[in-house]
């Protein structure tokens, strides 16, 4: 349950154009870059796309310095962007086996001993709620302090290679995505996350009133 929402509170967080947007106004690098923010938001989404399984390629095409040209141009972008592709993908097919056996499960607990098993639930997920805001603590205080570390960890956890590191004087794709970028998304995603945990727990307080009644 806990792995449904964190995956969905990524999904929720990245498909926020309007956040997109925001952020890259409030960070002006579309100027910085020579092209519009429009164009900047658009390639953004497009490699959300991609890594969703939207989009075929990661290929647009954007005008920089009055020249039209394709945005991602490095071999090395695009390599990096099929791991990520892959990784992404991976994950929400976890995801979707996560909830179908979550479903299975409650659904037979509840044919079996609906209080009983509704009663057990509600405290197993006090339990694993108590345990992530423990990791939610360690990792917030850690990207908080030092982002940059936190971020090459992650990578390093993440990917077998070494693709993700990207020369920032020929790859538009690092430049148009700084740290910047990311620490406040994986803020919002975090916001999110923790959100639906704590409604969550709220609910579960009150199931286990329920199953004492």
């Amino acid at each position: 349950l806990i792995f449904v929402l964190l995956f969905t509170a990524v999904q929720i967080g990245i498909n926020d154009h309007t956040f997109i947007n925001n952020e890259y106004t409030r960070l002006g690098l579309a100027k910085q870059m020579g092209m519009s923010n429009a164009e900047l938001v658009n390639s953004c989404v497009q490699l959300i796309d991609y890594m969703q399984g939207d989009a075929d390629s990661i290929d647009i095409y954007v005008t920089v310095n009055g020249e039209k040209t394709l945005m991602f141009d490095q071999a090395q972008e695009v390599e990096h962007m099929k791991d990520v592709r892959t990784l992404f993908l991976t994950c929400k097919q976890y995801r979707d086996m996560a909830l179908l056996a979550l479903l299975v499960l409650f659904l037979l607990a509840a044919v079996l001993t609906f209080r009983d098993a509704l009663g057990t639930i509600a405290k197993g997920y006090v339990w694993g709620a108590f345990l992530m805001f423990l990791i939610i603590g360690f990792v917030g205080t850690w990207a908080a302090l030092d982002f940059s570390s936190f971020w090459t960890a992650f990578h390093q956890a993440l990917f077998w290679n070494e693709l993700w590191l990207f020369d920032p004087a020929a790859s538009r794709m690092i430049n148009m995505l700084p740290e910047g970028f990311f620490s406040d998304c994986a803020l919002r995603i975090a916001s999110t996350f923790v959100g639906a945990m704590l409604a969550l727990l709220v609910a579960s307080g009150l199931a286990r009133q329920f199953t004492k009644a």
